[in-house]
């Protein structure tokens, strides 16, 4: 996984699942949320990427999408993710 990541793309394109998947994949290596920084244009926009990673947390496990994203960001088996989902 790259250590930085910039995403520029058209809206609808897919940016706050990615950086959702970035954020959640960043805490399966036990990187503090302090540590971690996450930039938009507008405030609308924060609450709508802080409500994605907070809804994908709780329900890790029921969208195979999403896990299957982690996944494949950080290398790690679905049963990995799943056992880390509670630390």
């Amino acid at each position: 996984m790259e250590k930085y990541l910039a995403l520029k793309a058209s809206a609808g394109s897919g940016k706050t699942f990615a950086l959702t998947v970035r954020y959640i994949s960043l805490l399966l290596f036990n990187v503090s949320p302090q540590e971690i920084l996450t930039l938009t244009f507008t405030n609308k926009a924060v609450a709508q990427i802080k409500q994605k990673i907070y809804n994908a947390i709780l329900t890790l496990g029921n969208d195979k999408y999403i896990l299957e994203a982690i996944s494949k960001n950080t290398n790690l088996t679905s049963n990995e993710i799943l056992s880390k989902k509670n630390y």
